[in-house]
């Protein structure tokens, strides 16, 4: 048998909010909370990370370019159209197109077949709406194909343009929401922090 839980009960959960003394916190701390904001390295378990990955999601994972490392590939997220990490996107496409099927696992394979293409497409449509970003998912290279590979050229071809994509960074505008409860943590005239503890871990 479910519990009913009326939706009354379920908004006011949503809005749950945990009040954070920053007053309380060295100036180291509160520095800190504007560097893992601004760099979008906000993922732990420390006061700092839990108030910088809060700004984070409120005021910027939606909008500010970053790129998310995960388990299935790259995801480059709202980047300029001329930016050059679409070059650098472009060679990635390119080299990985020229490793042998068999170094790949088969869920991967049509991404990668298919990967110059959906780029394309992505790019074309981003023009043809007169958007400024555009945001695209590299496939990664699994453990299962960098064992396979016996320093390739085309792999030694990848590492560097792979490093370069996952330390691209953006600086964030002064007149960005975050940036600026950030700077007023540091400066103490902000002094407490209003988490939202359901909204921004949905």
């Amino acid at each position: 048998m479910g519990i009913h839980v009326p939706q009354r009960h379920l908004s006011g959960m949503m809005q749950l909010k945990g009040i954070f003394n920053v007053a309380g916190l060295t100036l180291s701390q509160r520095k800190n909370i504007k560097k893992f904001y601004e760099r979008g390295d906000v993922n732990g378990e420390s006061i700092t990370k839990t108030i910088a990955y809060d700004l984070w999601h409120k005021y910027a994972a939606k909008t500010h370019p970053h790129i998310d490392n995960k388990w299935d590939g790259l995801h480059i997220k709202y980047f300029s159209l001329d930016h050059n990490i679409w070059d650098l996107s472009q060679r990635y496409i390119a080299l990985a197109r020229m490793l042998p099927d068999e170094l790949w696992q088969s869920w991967q394979l049509s991404p990668v077949r298919n990967m110059l293409d959906m780029y394309t497409e992505v790019r074309e449509k981003a023009i043809a709406d007169n958007e400024s970003v555009m945001s695209f998912q590299l496939p990664a290279l699994s453990k299962y194909v960098t064992d396979k590979l016996d320093n390739k050229c085309t792999y030694t071809g990848l590492e560097p343009i792979i490093a370069q994509i996952r330390n691209t960074w953006v600086a964030m505008p002064e007149d960005n929401q975050g940036l600026q409860i950030a700077e007023e943590m540091i400066s103490g005239k902000r002094e407490q922090y209003a988490l939202d503890y359901m909204s921004s871990n949905s």
